[in-house]
């Protein structure tokens, strides 16, 4: 009987240990669910989007202001730039950019008074502008869908600035200091998709001074696709 007790005792610690491992081995399947959940979310900009770089390539459209203004007065329509970022972290980029602007404007043929005469003609006027410059970027929201941003860019600028007077042409192709500081918004196409839209305002400033100008100042607005990888 002691034989019969002690070997049921025996079956029955080993049952109860048996089932005390299971407890345990599911215990740990249950911990291990919550880790697996807390795995940052599918479509967060900061996963999906602002990873390793950004390419993009915008169409500007140009409202001079101040002494720029006074040479050239219409929008400009002729514009582009092309941008590489590369992704510090959630919140920064940086990169660089080239771009292109092209005003044109003709001046209806009239009389124009100067010092020692007067001439009657039409005046045709140009100014071109490809910057070269660094970009930075702050995104605001690195777990948002939808990323606003400001920005801020430096570097040089050619100019080509060209005015035809009857058979008189007056031509200056400076190099300039230029700044840019820029807000915007990126929206990707999709929670998964590596490309997206940019849509900016940006104020431009060029450190020249000649020719009857201060400087030269402008506001573009920019809209483009950007590319992440």
């Amino acid at each position: 009987m002691k034989k019969i007790l002690i070997t049921a005792i025996a079956i029955l610690m080993i049952l109860i240990t048996s089932v005390n491992a299971q407890d345990m081995m599911v215990q740990d399947e249950l911990v291990i669910e919550p880790e697996a959940s807390e795995a940052p979310i599918i479509g967060a900009v900061t996963n999906t989007f602002l990873r390793r770089g950004l390419v993009s390539f915008e169409y500007n459209l140009s409202f001079p202001v101040g002494d720029l203004k006074d040479f050239i007065s219409s929008m400009g329509f002729r514009g582009f730039h092309f941008e590489y970022k590369a992704v510090l972290d959630d919140n920064w980029t940086i990169g660089g950019s080239i771009g292109w602007y092209g005003w044109y404007e003709k001046l209806d043929r009239q009389t124009y008074d100067f010092e020692g005469g007067a001439l009657t003609t039409t005046i045709f006027r140009y100014f071109y502008s490809l910057p070269l410059k660094v970009v930075s970027q702050y995104y605001f929201l690195p777990d948002a869908f939808v990323q606003p941003f400001v920005g801020l860019s430096a570097g040089v600028s050619y100019c080509e600035i060209r005015q035809e007077i009857g058979f008189l042409v007056i031509t200056d192709k400076p190099w300039n200091f230029t700044v840019t500081p820029e807000v915007g918004v990126l929206i990707p196409f999709g929670s998964t998709s590596s490309w997206g839209a940019v849509i900016k305002g940006r104020y431009n400033f060029m450190a020249y001074n000649k020719n009857n100008f201060n400087s030269v100042q402008f506001i573009d607005a920019t809209f483009g696709l950007v590319y992440s990888y």
